[in-house]
């Protein structure tokens, strides 16, 4: 810019000039398609990149309000470019793009054209979504004021939709506990279960024992057949 090498990112004045404030060193090594801002002036970048400054980012980033790296931000890589950005409010990020994954080793969690992170990078898997299926990707992302999520592209095909370009993605409601589940006493031997009821769509469960989540324990109940002095325990369902 101006004579000054930058690759594929400046920082400039309100007048124009470049501002040596803003420093990138090697930058990035491929296109930089979207950027957005965070209230902290922190930047959030995707493009078809998979460095910044030399160091590996796979086509998402955040950088300081100096263009140094943010080392806080999850090194994860889409395996292919992000087209779009948005930010929530909550800090987690909204991207689009012609991805089909997140994250460079198995297993592979699949996001075909959509995913959302949380605040430091990594895949904020709450955000269930069908995926799209077919021809093209988002290219734009915009959220609303009631929290949904418009995507426009050159041409959708989406779930039981077929669409020329535009899709309105509903937020869906917090799921709420209609039922918690009920503390249990119990002698050893005897069978213990216990029971959540939900409101909402798309519901998954994790119940944990102490905070820490049960292998396997992804339903509605939570029951031993026997139960142990071992099994005595703080139990908790993450819905």
């Amino acid at each position: 810019y101006g004579g000054t090498s930058s690759n594929r990112i400046v920082r400039l004045n309100a007048d124009g000039t470049l501002d040596p404030g803003f420093v990138v060193g090697a930058g990035f090594n491929g296109e930089v398609n979207t950027l957005a801002r965070q209230p902290d002036g922190r930047l959030v970048g995707g493009g078809g990149f998979y460095t910044y400054n030399e160091v590996s980012c796979g086509q998402i980033t955040r950088l300081n309000p100096d263009g140094t790296r943010d080392p806080g931000f999850a090194v994860t890589a889409f395996d292919s470019s992000v087209k779009a950005l948005q930010l929530q409010p909550d800090g987690r990020i909204v991207a689009g793009g012609w991805f089909d994954q997140y994250g460079s080793t198995a297993p592979y969690i699949g996001t075909p054209g959509l995913a959302r992170l949380n605040a430091d990078g990594t895949l904020d898997t709450s955000f269930r979504q069908p995926g799209y299926l077919d021809w093209d990707r988002p290219y734009t992302l915009q959220l609303t004021g009631n929290g949904s999520l418009l995507v426009g592209s050159g041409w959708l095909l989406y779930p039981n939709r077929l669409g020329a370009g535009l899709v309105l993605l509903e937020a869906a409601p917090l799921p709420g506990i209609a039922t918690p589940p009920a503390t249990q006493v119990a002698v050893v031997g005897a069978n213990v279960s216990f029971t959540v009821a939900a409101t909402g769509s798309n519901l998954a469960y994790q119940w944990n024992k102490d905070g820490a989540p049960i292998a396997g324990a992804t339903s509605t109940t939570l029951t031993f057949a026997s139960a142990q002095l071992t099994d005595a325990a703080s139990y908790t369902v993450t819905i």
